[in-house]
């Protein structure tokens, strides 16, 4: 082997071994975000048990400040304040935890360790929200431009933050996100887009479409004519014009005629009356 391969091969293996590295430390870095985050929770939970109310009251505020709590991450949080709530006698907000529980699962049974009345509470509210968290993802074309937007169209639990829609055009591997709505321009063809309702601790309440499922929106070419209520109107005024001309041409050759008919009648031979 020459000098020349063994240097490159060496580089090589050199960035091969650097590149498992970096990987190595963001695969660490992530596991110690979410160890982190799952810490918060239940050192809220063992804050509760052991009676310092406040304390847990805290905790699960700032876990649900986050943006990397799990669905059920976030189902302990609300379970657990229920209980704070319910031992405080705070009514307003135990109703307030209850009523975005449920919004979260709808289909999930109350706790074994709520009391009776706060599970008939549950069973009442279940009753009168009716549905989840629904959002809807909408697409629509002005000129050379395409918005597309987030909205949520149910809310029971008042649990939704934010309504974020996501987009990419063909050909694109990555979605682009933004909050409520984007817009892109000088877009052509087909564009796949989703939304989402994120709600406390970053969690996704409900979709329309998804990221492995995304909706799609075929956009008109902008050399297409624009057309409104259906086809051209062209030939529609061309026919009219026709019409009024030849309504034209009609009259003139009807007044000729009359003319001519009547300077014959003036200009003819006149018998005098005879006399008597």
């Amino acid at each position: 082997m020459t000098g020349g391969r063994a240097r490159a091969l060496a580089a090589s293996r050199r960035a091969g071994a650097l590149s498992v590295l970096v990987l190595a430390l963001a695969l660490s870095v992530h596991g110690a975000a979410r160890a982190q985050q799952r810490s918060i929770v239940e050192e809220g939970r063992a804050l509760y048990e052991s009676g310092d109310l406040g304390g847990a009251l805290d905790l699960l505020t700032t876990a649900e400040a986050r943006d990397d709590l799990t669905r059920d991450d976030l189902i302990r949080v609300l379970e657990t304040r229920v209980l704070i709530h319910h031992v405080q006698s705070d009514g307003d907000a135990l109703i307030t935890d209850l009523r975005a529980l449920v919004a979260l699962a709808p289909g999930r049974p109350a706790s074994a360790e709520f009391p009776p009345e706060v599970r008939d509470q549950m069973t009442r509210l279940r009753a009168d929200i009716g549905g989840p968290v629904r959002v809807r993802s909408e697409v629509g074309r002005s000129g050379s431009s395409v918005t597309a937007r987030a909205e949520i169209v149910a809310d029971p639990g008042r649990l939704s933050r934010v309504a974020r829609i996501h987009v990419r055009s063909a050909g694109e591997r990555t979605f682009r996100s933004s909050d409520r709505a984007i817009t892109l321009r000088g877009i052509e063809g087909a564009l796949e887009h989703f939304a989402e309702a994120v709600g406390p601790g970053g969690v996704v309440l409900a979709t329309d479409g998804s990221r492995d499922a995304p909706l799609t929106f075929e956009i008109p070419s902008t050399n297409d004519p624009v057309r409104t209520g259906g086809s051209s109107p062209w030939p529609w005024i061309g026919a009219g014009i026709g019409l009024v001309v030849a309504a034209v041409v009609v009259g003139v050759l009807v007044v000729a005629s009359s003319d001519s008919a009547t300077q014959s009648r003036v200009s003819g031979p006149v018998e005098a009356p005879d006399m008597p």
